[in-house]
């Protein structure tokens, strides 16, 4: 509970103990007024139950996505997989593979990780790009990183999106990792609930045009 007037009281026990020429101490820390709320009772108790503080064999590495069969639905959001396949203007597929994890709540603060991989395929001579994008959402957003370099991190205290993008020429395969000690984090305050959105994006760039395949998925914790 966040208490109130309890400055008031000081001061007022103060003045009263000059008039009576005695001296009032410092307060106690535990008497120390918080400004900020206690976490919600309930976010920390579904946190407590989501928590993976052990990652089962291979969770933090899984294999390697490859496109997807001849036929197969372009899109799939079940088990965190990205698939989206564009053949107008040349051939271009996404595809990723997430794990999410999310930590044991501490004291104020919860961490979110994702382990996995993504990859973008075509066919054809050109620029080949990919770009993936997390963005958290939440109270307190903090400690949005990926274990690489060349990524960039945009956003405001409430929301950040993390943006990592590769370009690649004469190569029709190309893949970010993001495994063990390179996966993606996020930290926010267990004053409420939080939200991750995971894009994908593939790109081509033909000497007759450009083309692109993406795909996404949310969930909430």
């Amino acid at each position: 509970m966040k208490r109130t007037g309890w400055a008031t009281t000081v001061s007022a026990l103060a003045a009263s103990a000059a008039i009576a020429g005695g001296a009032v101490g410092p307060a106690s820390a535990e008497e120390v007024p918080t400004t900020d709320p206690p976490p919600d009772p309930e976010v920390v108790a579904q946190r407590e139950a989501s928590a993976m503080p052990v990652l089962p064999p291979g969770y933090d590495n899984p294999p390697d996505v490859q496109p997807a069969p001849t036929g197969a639905t372009a899109r799939m959001r079940d088990l965190y997989y990205l698939s989206a396949k564009q053949t107008t203007g040349g051939y271009i597929e996404l595809a990723a593979r997430d794990n999410p994890a999310q930590d044991k709540p501490g004291t104020l603060t919860t961490t979110m990780r994702i382990y996995g991989n993504a990859a973008s395929f075509r066919s054809g001579p050109g620029d080949l790009g990919l770009r993936s994008q997390f963005t958290c959402t939440g109270t307190k957003v903090d400690g949005v990183t990926v274990g690489t370099s060349g990524f960039s991190v945009t956003g405001s205290i409430g929301s950040k999106t993390l943006t990592w993008s590769s370009l690649r020429n004469t190569t029709s395969v190309l893949r970010q990792y993001y495994t063990e000690g390179g996966h993606f984090r996020c930290k926010v305050s267990n004053l409420s609930p939080a939200k991750t959105t995971r894009r994908g994006i593939a790109s081509a760039h033909y000497k007759y045009g450009d083309t692109r395949a993406e795909d996404s998925y949310s969930f909430t914790w």
